[in-house]
């Protein structure tokens, strides 16, 4: 960072250097930003906002178009709230832990 006090931006020996080494910044967060939009199944191409689900592990679990919890100029509450709901751990555990649970519970 360039200040009054300073000759150097992250490194740029003079400040006429200070241009280029703002542009190699830009470059390198469009490219950090293009590895995180790839890590997480490119959730861009269904536009701004979207909602990303992670699991514990940081995997993505689903990518969902916040269009379809829209209402008006805001989002649907009820339709937000199942959204959620249908995503907690409970309800994406495996069928056989679900199973295995309701087994437990009848003894």
């Amino acid at each position: 960072i360039w200040s009054s006090h300073s000759t150097s931006l992250s490194g740029a020996k003079t400040l006429a250097q200070a241009p280029k080494m703002i542009e190699k910044y830009k470059k390198e967060q469009a490219k950090a930003a293009a590895a995180l939009m790839a890590r997480l199944g490119n959730p861009q191409r269904f536009g701004f906002p979207v909602f990303v689900l992670l699991g514990a592990d940081g995997q993505v679990l689903h990518i969902q178009d916040s269009s379809f919890l829209e209402e008006g100029k805001s989002y649907n509450k009820a339709k937000v709230l199942r959204f959620f709901n249908a995503w907690t751990p409970a309800a994406v555990a495996p069928a056989s832990s679900l199973t295995t649970a309701k087994d437990h519970s009848l003894q």
